[in-house]
């Protein structure tokens, strides 16, 4: 299963958000492989862009999206730094994805 959602990021919380995001990419790296592992998600990304002084971000996953992990400390500040740095706004449609790794459909 192919997920997006569209957020808003809070303007007081846009750094916030950034750090979180590269502190996931870099030092929480394997820790968060090994959540995603146990969520059989094989790939999740989020972008961040600006649009009319508002900042938005994409979030991306594509597996079976089982439910987190909640006794990873990874997955408990995940949800923390959603929760007071960004707000849903829609659901977005995936429309198409070609990687080395898939075969064709």
């Amino acid at each position: 299963m192919k997920k997006a959602v569209l957020f808003r990021v809070k303007k007081e919380r846009v750094d916030e958000w950034k750090l979180w995001c590269s502190t996931i990419a870099t030092t929480l790296y394997t820790e968060a492989q090994k959540s995603l592992e146990e969520e059989k998600v094989f790939q999740e990304l989020t972008l961040l862009f600006e649009l009319k002084g508002e900042f938005y971000g994409v979030g991306y996953m594509d597996g079976d999206g089982l439910p987190a992990n909640m006794n990873r400390e990874i997955n408990q500040k995940h949800k923390e730094m959603k929760k007071i740095c960004i707000e849903y706004v829609t659901d977005a449609q995936v429309l198409y994805e070609v990687n080395l790794f898939q075969k064709k459909p």
